[in-house]
């Protein structure tokens, strides 16, 4: 018998002695129900990047400051059926990254300003104005990564519009 919806997290307005200040519009939950991530505000201000697999803890994957991570973007992270996920986000350097968090490891996969292999010769991932990254990465149960972003051929700096990336994950 369906009891209505099972709350998960409450923010401060709910329970003051919540760890999140509040919420983003940022979840995903993966495909076989098993795990939810989401972006959300502490009560120091930073953003997190949250991992709980239902029923269980959640962890922290990211938070803003630590780690390399400047910034986590307003973008949904993506989860698969084995708790790893993508999010995008600006590195210390500056740059916009697609990092990928699995069991024990996050690592930057892509990056604005990295040479990438086109049709036409080799690129870069670049935009002379806005971010180099369309939208939320999605990540598949093979560990694949695929999202849009804004290319330039190298040689004589040449907008190619843009090209869907794929990219395969540790």
């Amino acid at each position: 018998i369906d009891k209505g919806p099972l709350v998960l997290h409450e923010d401060r307005d709910r329970d003051s002695a919540s760890l999140f200040k509040r919420f983003d519009n940022s979840m995903a939950a993966s495909h076989d129900g098993k795990w939810m991530a989401f972006i959300a505000n502490l009560k120091d201000g930073k953003r997190v990047l949250v991992r709980q697999k239902l029923g269980g803890t959640f962890t922290i994957i990211s938070k803003e400051g630590v780690e390399g991570v400047k910034k986590i973007e307003f973008f949904s992270p993506s989860i698969n059926d084995s708790g790893h996920l993508v999010f995008r986000g600006i590195g210390e350097d500056g740059r916009r990254h697609i990092y990928f968090a699995g069991e024990n490891v996050m690592t930057v996969l892509l990056s604005e300003n990295q040479k990438v292999s086109l049709d036409q010769g080799d690129g870069v991932i670049f935009a002379p104005e806005g971010p180099s990254f369309g939208g939320q990465a999605t990540l598949n149960n093979k560990n694949q990564i695929l999202v849009r972003a804004r290319v330039f051929k190298i040689k004589g700096q040449v907008d190619l519009g843009q090209a869907l990336l794929r990219v395969q994950g540790p």
